[in-house]
């Protein structure tokens, strides 16, 4: 049995390391950060994800899967894979430096039978970068791969089993190991021909969809000046016409699309990526669209404002708000208005880690008390409770002359349709 040794189990490592465990490997997660040691005493994981809990707790018991927080508890591995966030810093510069540190304790511990694989998004050449670092520390050339994940927040237990692995290795040995190990997670991995060309498929996944939810959002935005609704062009366009398939308008987030253009964007000397940091643009542009709307409407002395969905998307179902859309309304919010009291609800999302990205946020666990006499209500995301919402009984919860602003129209044509219930990409359509 392979010993592996997962370097971090945040979102992408832990998926993975009980995938691993739950195929039979002997896995070993390294971590440092409390919050996520305290969560597995109880054999749990930090975040939801269908399945994930269960997974962990047999493995567990199996005596399969173990965390710890130092590499001198780790027996000798046949597979170290780092999966460290790459965090965009306050001039949206990839930070590298976690990864580096990583990579600097590795060479301390692994042999000329380990095989390093590196699955943290990153700019372009980073796994050389790392491959030139250790080969002038080591005695012997290191085996390194870059394998991305590619998982979607909600179906990863799923999909991890499914898609095809990506694989990069610096040379023939590097790629045949990983694919050794994958082939037993999934039916079909590919080989590229060098890690850049696996670096620059990750980012390709991500940057295709970031384009594309910023055409949508472009039509939206669009339509919202000529009084048309984009829900009702984007589902004609495509209706069984498979040249014009479109994702519905809506705020794109998460810990991926928010800062993987930037991080495409800095893998070049003399060449911008426009029409990707275009998009990207555009799409943080829609939270400065619709409070521009909405304080024409009712001015800047709002008191109470609540949102609805703080994770970053609610379908699938997850409770993760890095790079949430709300986060930057909650900022642009008390940019416009000190004062305003700002309430929020989110099915999944627990209060302290909502209240950990700003203390004076109100946080309720029903929607009749996160909205009970609010000025406006933003419906941040997709999910399933926000689909069948009463327009009529929200409203008569609210404050007198309330707004409801929804940012992915999802109550539009709804039988309890009130005209201050608003839709992004169809604004004022019902009014006009």
């Amino acid at each position: 049995m392979k010993n592996i040794c997962v370097i971090g189990l945040g979102y992408v490592g832990m998926t993975l390391a009980v995938s691993l465990a739950n195929k039979g490997f002997r896995v070993y997660g390294i971590e440092i950060n409390p919050l996520i040691l305290e969560s597995l005493k109880d054999s749990k994981a930090h975040f939801f994800e269908p399945k994930l809990n269960d997974m962990i707790d047999n493995n567990i018991k199996l005596g399969r899967f173990s965390y710890h927080s130092h590499y001198d508890e780790v027996y000798s591995c046949d597979y170290f894979i780092i999966t460290i966030g790459t965090p965009l810093d306050n001039h949206k510069k990839v930070n590298l430096s976690m990864i580096l540190k990583v990579t600097d304790e590795l060479s301390r511990v692994i042999n000329k039978n380990s095989t390093i694989i590196l699955r943290s998004t990153v700019k372009i050449g980073t796994t050389r970068k790392i491959f030139n670092q250790l080969s002038a520390s080591l005695e012997f050339k290191p085996k390194i791969a870059f394998c991305p994940e590619r998982t979607i927040e909600g179906d990863a237990m799923n999909e991890i089993l499914s898609l095809p692995q990506i694989i990069g290795g610096i040379d023939e040995d590097s790629s045949d190991s990983a694919h050794d190990l994958f082939s037993k997670l999934t039916t079909t991995t590919v080989i590229m021909s060098t890690p850049e060309a696996a670096e620059m498929v990750k980012l390709t996944d991500n940057v295709t969809r970031d384009i594309r939810f910023a055409i949508a959002n472009e039509i939206a935005l669009s339509c919202d000046q000529l009084k048309l609704s984009a829900h009702e062009i984007i589902r004609a366009a495509g209706r069984d016409y498979p040249r014009t398939k479109l994702p519905l308008p809506g705020p794109v987030g998460g810990p991926c699309l928010e800062k993987d253009t930037y991080i495409y964007n800095q893998s070049f000397n003399d060449y911008t990526p426009k029409i990707a940091v275009d998009a990207r643009s555009l799409n943080e542009s829609l939270i400065d669209h619709a409070l521009v709307f909405i304080t024409k409407k009712i001015g800047t002395s709002f008191g109470k404002v609540t949102i609805l969905g703080m994770a970053f998307k609610g379908e699938p179902p997850t409770n993760d708000i890095r790079g949430s859309m709300s986060l930057k309304l909650i900022e642009k919010i008390k940019g416009i208005n000190s004062l305003c009291a700002i309430h929020v609800y989110d099915s999944l999302a627990t209060e302290k880690e909502i209240k950990f990205t700003h203390s004076f946020l109100n946080v309720h666990k029903s929607i009749p008390d996160a909205t009970f006499e609010s000025n406006v209500v933003f419906i941040m995301n997709q999910n399933y409770e926000f689909q069948n919402l009463d327009l009529n009984k929200l409203f008569l919860n609210m404050a007198e002359k309330g707004i409801v602003y929804d940012f992915w129209g999802q109550l539009i044509g709804s039988s309890s349709y009130n005209s201050n219930y608003f839709a992004f990409g169809s604004h004022d359509i019902h009014n006009s």
